[in-house]
């Protein structure tokens, strides 16, 4: 422990420079060509923390139902009835019945059928499935309209569903509301130990479609920060005929820190209100779905790739391109409203993608049928068409080898490889074998028996993605810089194209108090860690790299109430670009990455470097792991140049790197580009 507080106490200490000249040479030879920069994942969207993405910060504004979708991994068939392998994935008796299914891997693949009774984990099929087999896959599906909208809080006692929703929309149903009930929707809620996560600066605009039983009813409308003056609180009538009610805000939200809520509550005598299509959210300048801060905030990153992981969406493809008020909540594993999920869409990613110069990195369900594989490679590949996307990376569901995302994955890598194969075949057929739609199946990065598997069964054609985290455990300071990740992404991407999907520092382990390990987190070994693993990933030819993720404040570590400052590259984005080491790291290798890599040979083991060729010159960029300064001797090759008059030559310069440092580094006359 002495040792780990030393590293972050050397991080920010002025030693003098190291008496010994490290040598970084650059390689005249290109290891991958028109380098892409390092991508991101853009996560997760919620309400109450640091992931406020969305600029209508009301997540099921539509009020619309749920989507229930899960894998069944079968054990016991019997022709008409089959079991999940996975007890603690049962759900209440006759939750799936009438539920539609179909079958994903086996001789039954692609049949589909309708549940006709389901206890726990057992399903009776309304049509027998005779060639199933222990170990098939098979999808269950079911829409239910009937159940109250989940993502709010309806207090009082009187709330009904109404299958008119309000001319025009395109959702499906509308709230009720009785006399004395409301609705509402709270955000920001971590509270003290954060700070503001999502405070109401500038121009705000509330609005909602209402309509009531009669001409006496009211509703009151307010928002406010708990504790503080509400920001609005008006109480106004409503009309019999479905209107659009709408209010600006420019609200003085100076107060401490506290829960944030809409409400909407009917205080009619004896009318019913009926509520549609809300909305609430800042004046944005941008032309996308997202808040200003959070597309600042990936501009200035500027990655190569953003990757739309939202967990394990057990979706159709029909929600997916839903507008906001159209869009229902999902849901993949057992549990009441508290385990559903409400997404951002995939048109609105991928015009974020577009806005901010990256690569979309999609990550489909592997609950969708062949058919839905299919039109999503017809949407995505005309998509590529509207918006120029060198390349749509598609991946076959989030981490199907990770236990926690059961409920709609794949464990077995046999049963995975094969239900990957067959999506992946309709979704080019769909695409019209559209070359920008690259495919791509997820893996254990430690589970090198599994790797075998992936190999043998994985054509070329799909690539294969891992996650090297690295520093588990922050009392082993020597594990934010780990030796092995280089060696074992080579053996992999030797064998096979690959990609890394998430990497980042992973210290929820261990028993060090949350303050040592947020200590940590915050100094620059940080950044040098995160700059060391993905230059060590270019080392290893890796060429499409995401880390993980771009916001979020804390996350639970090992032991009780250990609060750890991870997994976002910025705390928050109440404002934009407050990075934490990891972002200052990204934004810096993206700043260099640009044109040819050239790998960079040094003799210190404790430096690592990567270089850059373009037409206008060279960037290099170094890192040290080192809890003492270095100073770096950077040797630049020979570059061909087109201009008859001036001749090609190598140059050589001095760069310093504090302990745990990074810099990027220019012969004299290039361009200061950074």
């Amino acid at each position: 422990m002495k040792r780990l507080v030393l590293i972050a106490l050397l991080c920010s200490a002025q030693a003098p420079p190291a008496d010994d000249l490290v040598d970084a040479v650059i390689s005249r030879s290109v290891s991958l060509p028109d380098t892409a920069r390092i991508g991101l994942n853009l996560g997760v969207w919620t309400s109450w923390g640091a992931e406020q993405l969305s600029a209508n910060v009301l997540m099921n504004p539509g009020f619309e139902g749920i989507i229930d979708r899960a894998l069944v991994a079968v054990r016991d068939p019997q022709g008409d009835s089959f079991s999940d392998d996975t007890d603690w994935l049962a759900r209440s008796p006759g939750f799936w019945n009438d539920a539609a299914f179909h079958v994903v891997t086996g001789r039954e693949a692609g049949k589909q059928g309708t549940i006709l009774r389901s206890s726990g984990t057992f399903f009776e099929c309304a049509s027998p499935l005779p060639g199933l087999a222990a170990g098939d896959i098979v999808a269950l599906t079911k829409t239910d309209e009937q159940q109250l909208p989940t993502q709010w809080w309806l207090e009082g006692q009187g709330h009904a569903i109404d299958p008119s929703p309000r001319p025009g929309s395109l959702g499906r149903r509308a709230l009720r509301l009785l006399p004395s009930s409301a609705a509402a929707s709270y955000l920001d809620a971590i509270g003290d130990r954060a700070g503001k996560l999502l405070p109401l600066t500038g121009e705000w605009t509330l609005s909602v479609w209402a309509r009531a039983a009669n001409r006496s009813s009211r509703l009151r409308v307010r928002v406010e920060r708990s504790g503080t003056p509400a920001f609005l609180d008006v109480l106004i009538p409503i009309e019999t005929e479905w209107r659009e009610y709408r209010w600006t805000l420019h609200p003085a939200d100076t107060g401490a820190p506290a829960t944030l809520a809409v409400r909407f509550t009917n205080e009619s005598a004896g009318g019913d209100i009926w509520l549609d299509d809300a909305s609430f959210g800042p004046r944005t300048a941008n032309p996308t779905a997202f808040r200003d801060e959070a597309v600042e905030t990936l501009r200035t990153i500027r990655p190569g790739y953003l990757r739309d992981w939202q967990g394990q969406l057990g979706d159709t493809l029909a929600n997916r391109l839903a507008p906001a008020h159209a869009r229902r909540a999902t849901r993949y594993r057992p549990g009441g409203s508290e385990a559903t999920d409400f997404a951002y869409s995939l048109p609105d990613f991928l015009a974020l993608s577009h806005e901010i110069g990256a690569n979309p990195w999609v990550v489909l369900p592997t609950t969708f049928t062949p058919a839905e594989w299919a039109e999503a490679g017809a949407f995505l590949s005309v998509k590529a068409d509207e918006y120029g996307f060198r390349e749509v990376v598609v991946e076959f569901g989030n981490e199907n080898w990770n236990e926690l995302f059961r409920p709609a994955g794949i464990l077995s890598a046999t049963a995975l490889t094969e239900a990957a194969a067959l999506a992946f075949t309709r979704l080019r057929e769909g695409s019209g074998n559209d070359p920008r739609i690259r495919p791509v199946l997820g893996g254990s990065f430690s589970n090198l028996s599994q790797h075998e598997t992936l190999w043998e069964r994985t054509p070329p054609s799909t690539m294969l993605a891992f996650a090297p985290y690295w520093a588990y455990d922050p009392t082993q300071p020597r594990a934010f810089f780990p030796d092995d990740h280089v060696r074992r992404l080579r053996t992999l991407s030797n064998r096979h194209e690959t990609a890394i999907y998430e990497m980042n520092a992973h210290s929820l382990s261990g028993s060090a108090p949350a303050e040592t390990v947020n200590q940590i987190l915050a100094s620059p070994a940080t950044a040098a860690a995160m700059a060391w693993s993905t230059i060590g990933a270019l080392q290893a030819g890796v060429e499409r790299i995401c880390i993980y993720t771009l916001a979020g404040f804390d996350t639970m570590g090992e032991g009780r109430g250990r609060l750890i400052h991870l997994f976002g590259v910025t705390r928050d984005l109440a404002t934009p670009n407050r990075f934490r080491p990891e972002g200052d790291a990204l934004v810096l290798l993206n700043q260099a990455i640009g044109g040819n890599y050239h790998a960079v040979e040094t003799t210190s083991p404790d430096v690592r470097g990567a270089a850059f060729a373009t037409e206008k010159g060279w960037r290099a960029v170094l890192v040290s792991r080192s809890a003492a300064p270095q100073r770096v001797r950077v040797i630049f090759p020979n570059i061909p140049t087109k201009s008859p008059t001036l001749r090609p030559r190598s140059r050589a310069i001095e760069v310093y790197l504090p302990a745990f440092g990074m810099r990027l580094a220019q012969p004299e006359g290039n361009p200061n580009e950074h």
